[in-house]
């Protein structure tokens, strides 16, 4: 070392996370409806690019239906007005 070292710069700048700019939401715009062919063909696409496994059978959802449950309780009078 020199006898005429400069001291070094504090880090403490570099430790600070720099603020983050806000998203403005409303600028957004929704997007139109894609079909589901482009979808399935932009993914063959990234799929061979990437060369990831792209084969998934294609089953028909269930129809939804909602459990239904038994409930007993006690309800007071006053909730049930």
């Amino acid at each position: 070392m020199s006898k005429n070292s400069q001291p070094l710069p504090s880090i403490k700048n570099d430790l600070a996370p720099l603020p983050r700019q806000k998203l403005d939401l409303r600028k957004l715009s929704p997007r139109d409806p894609t079909a589901d062919e482009a979808i399935e063909e932009n993914s063959r696409a990234i799929g061979e690019k990437w060369g990831a496994s792209i084969q998934l059978p294609w089953t028909e959802a269930p129809p939804a239906t909602a459990p239904v449950r038994s409930i007993r309780g006690y309800i007071p009078e006053y909730l049930d007005d």
